[in-house]
């Protein structure tokens, strides 16, 4: 942590607790902002991909899981599971 940002920590214990809301009210209002711009470039960067029928996207995963059996896939699902979400 850099001694600025030490000083800010330390100086915003001196805030009282209304104080404190209002930093963060300011704080949130920084980050929604941020992220609504940057989800605006994002989109207006990236084009959308062209629309594949369901019959297209099940002929290009077709094969993907090879010659395992279902338990098999069923427990690598699982370890991706806990691995993504903790479960």
């Amino acid at each position: 942590m850099t001694p600025q940002l030490q000083q800010i920590f330390h100086s915003l214990n001196e805030l009282t607790q209304s104080e404190r809301w209002q930093v963060f009210d300011y704080l949130v209002n920084q980050l929604k902002n941020a992220l609504t711009r940057s989800d605006v470039l994002d989109r207006s960067a990236s084009q959308q991909p062209p629309k594949r029928s369901p019959q297209e996207i099940f002929a290009s995963t077709k094969g993907s899981w090879s010659h395992q059996t279902r338990d098999e896939i069923d427990a690598q699902l699982a370890s991706q599971r806990q691995l993504d979400w903790g479960e």
